[in-house]
């Protein structure tokens, strides 16, 4: 009995959530009154997050359950949305994909509990633990807690706004159609996919879920931002956790910002944002993937692991492939948040001041440079062209990221839309305005374009 409890109380999230889908998947015939489609919804979520959760068993992590599963979240949305791009680009079916994803999913969750045995019998853990980083207080959980309470009866009684219909057309062309990704569904037949959607996998994987689950879309994603948004909180908690170094600080940053988003909750402030429209796929780049990406940086740059580096690969294959200007975003954060802050190469335990002390003279005389520079060197323990070793690998592995973008960028000229407008001749008599066919590739969300015989459009 005892020997069943360890790895129970190591991996709580692991077992639950086996659990939950294993209960889900027996009871899913039986679950088809209106008011359980939220279990629905949430059973569905976790078949996708089943793939990421033993990602995180197989490659380990030095996180709590919570911030573990948010990083089992992006590593759900990694490996299997590179096999969702090919299903995509190949036009393939969505029942074919769900197909792959299922066995790629099996495999994974074999290895993982594979893993967990071996380990078991050898009396070690995979996660590792800092008990110097202490624990969350229960009073600031009590206060997190209440502020999630708020946010929830708001989410209760905000409906689905543009942005998420638009989506939502793509998502019912591609779990509806049989070959994937050939027409637009706002613009019709005639048209040609637009590449700000042909790279984003996440849309296939909504659609996996409505077809695994069997349930439309649209419920699917009323109820799926609920837990998108307390897993993006759990991102935050665990940057911060990764910066301060304190559970206890972590958590009072994490308050904090859950606060702000209650505050900031109309508009299209970051509150409306995550509470409205946590499921979009520029929603979860910058208040997901971000922090998340920017902490497996910096503990790749720290221990320079093999297993550090691979989490980073993942991570930068999940933000290549959620958003076209998803890794854009990290790496503007990451130039504007500075190497010797997010890195922590200078942190000083014993004073703050020191720090910032050294950062102040070096700004006041450039020849200190060379100093810092060796500064940084000591504080990793290893020499300058370790460093460099380092930051070039971070770089690459970061750059991965951007192949989608770029492939994105570079169809953006040859836009349908586009082109169906410049074809459209000036002398014929038509109204005809050059700014607009230059401006179609976002512009026209939710509108509809006729071309008459005459040559004229209207939108």
């Amino acid at each position: 009995m005892r020997s069943l409890a360890r790895p129970l109380a190591q991996y709580p999230e692991w077992w639950a959530l086996l659990a939950f889908e294993a209960l889900f998947w027996l009871a899913r015939p039986l679950l088809t009154d209106h008011s359980l489609e939220w279990l629905v919804a949430f059973g569905g979520l976790g078949f996708l997050m089943l793939s990421g959760a033993a990602l995180v068993i197989l490659l380990g992590d030095d996180g709590n359950w919570w911030e573990r599963l948010s990083l089992a979240f992006v590593a759900s949305v990694s490996l299997p949305s590179l096999v969702a791009q090919i299903f995509m680009l190949a036009h393939t079916s969505i029942q074919a994909y769900a197909v792959a994803y299922l066995a790629l999913m099996l495999v994974l969750v074999a290895a993982a509990l594979l893993r967990i045995a071996r380990h078991t019998r050898a009396g070690t853990t995979i996660h590792t633990h800092v008990p110097a980083e202490g624990r969350t207080p229960r009073l600031l959980i009590l206060f997190l807690a209440i502020a999630l309470l708020g946010h929830y009866v708001f989410w209760t009684r905000s409906p689905l706004n543009s942005d998420e219909w638009n989506a939502l057309s793509w998502i019912q062309n591609i779990r509806y159609d049989q070959h994937m990704m050939t027409d637009e569904p706002l613009y019709g037949q005639q048209f040609g996919v637009t590449a700000r959607y042909e790279f984003v996998p996440w849309l296939a994987q909504q659609a996996m879920i409505s077809y695994a689950v069997g349930m439309d879309p649209v419920d699917l994603l009323v109820w799926i931002r609920l837990p998108l948004f307390l897993l993006s909180l759990s991102a935050v908690y665990r940057f911060a956790r990764a910066i301060t170094r304190r559970r206890e600080a972590a958590a009072l940053g994490t308050l904090a910002w859950s606060l702000y988003l209650f505050y900031w909750i109309n508009g299209n402030y970051p509150g409306y944002e995550l509470s409205v429209r946590a499921d979009l796929d520029k929603i979860l780049s910058g208040f997901m993937l971000l922090p998340i990406v920017l902490g497996l940086t910096m503990r790749a740059l720290q221990s320079g692991g093999v297993r550090s580096w691979l989490w980073l690969l993942l991570g930068a294959i999940a933000g290549g492939l959620m958003h076209p200007l998803a890794m854009g975003l990290i790496g503007l954060c990451l130039v504007g948040m500075g190497s010797l802050d997010v890195i922590g190469l200078l942190d000083n335990p014993r004073s703050s001041r020191g720090r910032g002390g050294q950062t102040r003279r070096v700004l006041r005389n450039p020849s200190g440079l060379a100093g810092l520079w060796r500064a940084v060197a000591t504080r990793v323990g290893v020499n300058q062209w370790r460093v460099v070793q380092r930051l070039l690998i971070a770089a690459l592995i970061l750059a991965v990221g951007l192949i989608p973008s770029l492939a994105a960028l570079t169809d953006l000229s040859e836009n349908p839309l586009g082109a169906a407008l410049s074809s459209v001749s000036a002398t014929s008599g038509a109204i005809h305005d050059p700014s607009l066919a230059r401006n179609l590739n976002f512009a026209l969300v939710l509108r509809r374009l006729w071309i008459l015989d005459t040559g004229q459009y209207i939108i």
